[in-house]
């Protein structure tokens, strides 16, 4: 099983196997007050949200646990001034070196509210 970032605009990208999770779980780290370690008893624990993204004549449900709520549990640190967490961005990076940059003003519920999510199941068994 692998696990994946999904976004309702419809893409998807490889972040690290639940395999490889077992040995060498990845973090979420930077401007958290409690950084996370994201392996199978963490996200277990979390909400469960999915997402469905058709591609072409495929369609596949994505589960996981969304971002927003992983950022929530390892509180951010937004910082001071009006609108703080909107000078922030994600970097999600996997084990292949493939990385990709979200900005929090998308995932924040009061601005962009892009539902996107760590996925740890799909229908077509990519993850």
């Amino acid at each position: 099983m692998r696990l994946f970032l999904a976004t309702l605009f419809g893409a998807a990208f490889s972040a690290i196997s639940l395999a490889a999770i077992a040995a060498d779980p990845a973090t979420m780290m930077g401007a958290v007050k409690s950084p996370l370690t994201l392996d199978d008893a963490t996200l277990s624990a979390m909400p469960v949200a999915s997402i469905s993204i058709s591609y072409g004549s495929s369609n596949t449900t994505y589960t996981g646990v969304l971002v927003w709520e992983l950022l929530k549990k390892a509180e951010l640190v937004a910082g001071d001034g009006k609108n703080a967490s909107l000078r922030h961005t994600l970097l999600v990076t996997a084990a292949n070196g493939y990385s990709v940059a979200v900005a929090l003003g998308e995932l924040d519920p009061d601005y962009g509210n892009k539902q996107v999510l760590l996925a740890y199941h799909s229908t077509d068994g990519s993850a």
